[in-house]
């Protein structure tokens, strides 16, 4: 029963994302914006930037240059063993995730990695779907970041 809710749930989200871009679109055509770009579109009429996936060192430049919120989805566990300085560690999959999310500031702009950047895109469309507005998933999440050269805290 569980697997079937989940599976329903990514089936919606999927669907929502597919008619997000028929929208966008048909409001490309419509108001013949100039613009190709269904994610541009988007973010023009309604505000939302949908999440997007960007590499490490596309990461590593937003967290030099501006306001930007790193969040670690990975388990404590993983967290201790090396995560991005000045990361939050809220865990996908603990009982309150979704309540830790919800305590953020939908407003800001954040950039959310794991250790490959599976848990990271899933946790960054549960954002963009509760209402976040800039939500970036890390490529290749800390395994990336690390193999690229950068730095991580252990504790």
């Amino acid at each position: 029963m569980v697997a079937v809710g989940a599976h329903l749930i990514n089936m919606y989200r999927t669907m929502k994302k597919l008619m997000i871009g028929i929208l966008g679109l048909t409001m490309a055509v419509a108001c013949n914006s100039g613009t190709s770009n269904p994610e541009e579109t988007n973010a023009q009429t309604t505000g939302v930037i949908v999440q997007q996936d960007i590499s490490v060192e596309e990461a590593s430049k937003m967290m030099n240059e501006g306001d930007v919120i790193v969040v670690d989805v990975r388990s404590l566990d993983e967290f201790s063993t090396g995560h991005i300085e000045g990361a939050l560690n809220i865990d996908v999959s603990s009982v309150g995730f979704d309540e830790k999310i919800a305590e953020l500031d939908k407003s800001k702009t954040y950039v959310v990695y794991c250790q490959s950047g599976r848990r990271s895109a899933r946790s960054s469309e549960l954002m963009v779907d509760v209402g976040f507005k800039t939500v970036y998933n890390v490529l290749g999440g800390v395994s990336e970041w690390k193999n690229s050269g950068y730095d991580v805290i252990v504790e």
